[in-house]
């Protein structure tokens, strides 16, 4: 059962099994679903004390995801891209930036990401986008992958070429300011 943007609802390919919400956890003993965080009201803080507080957090992560690896980041116009690039250059860790795409609506975005790239002084790449080998593209349409990203995968695997390389991208600030 392939969707989109994830399972609606309850509905999962599983019988007789659901979706939690966001932290939580199944406790077998009672047969209930329980908060693990936060436990308690968090303290009011300022916009600036959080920005610092997640940046730190975020450039933590970073480097030791990025320890002793090739790190690609994926770069576009979007706000969470630019967050994810402000959190690798604060890191001090190499990495290279990449944009993906030859349509004429994702134009300007690939642009920007080139001048930015260039502004910043790191290394940026277009993939190539070889033709979709039959087997990779059945195998992607039988996952939770959304379709107009499919036709960058065979690029992106040659591009990576390395199984031990990070790949960095800012979806989930997206996921995190949508919902």
């Amino acid at each position: 059962l392939p969707f989109q943007y994830g399972y609606p609802g309850n509905r999962t390919p599983h019988m007789r099994t659901k979706l939690l919400v966001s932290n939580t956890f199944y406790d077998i003993t009672d047969n209930k679903v329980r908060r693990f965080w936060p436990t308690h009201e968090p303290e009011a803080r300022t916009v600036e004390e959080v920005a610092a507080t997640s940046l730190d957090a975020a450039t933590n992560a970073f480097r030791n995801m990025s320890a002793g690896r090739t790190v690609h980041m994926a770069l576009t116009a979007g706000l969470d891209s630019r967050v994810i690039l402000a959190v690798g250059l604060n890191s001090g860790v190499s990495f290279d930036t990449s944009t993906y795409g030859d349509a004429e609506n994702t134009l300007r975005d690939r642009e920007f990401a080139v001048d930015l790239a260039r502004q910043q002084n790191v290394q940026h790449t277009v993939p190539p986008k070889p033709p979709m080998p039959s087997e990779l593209g059945e195998s992607l349409s039988e996952v939770n992958y959304s379709p107009h990203h499919k036709g960058a995968v065979p690029g992106l695997m040659q591009w990576f070429n390395e199984p031990e390389a990070v790949a960095v991208s800012g979806n989930l600030l997206e996921i995190g300011r949508s919902f």
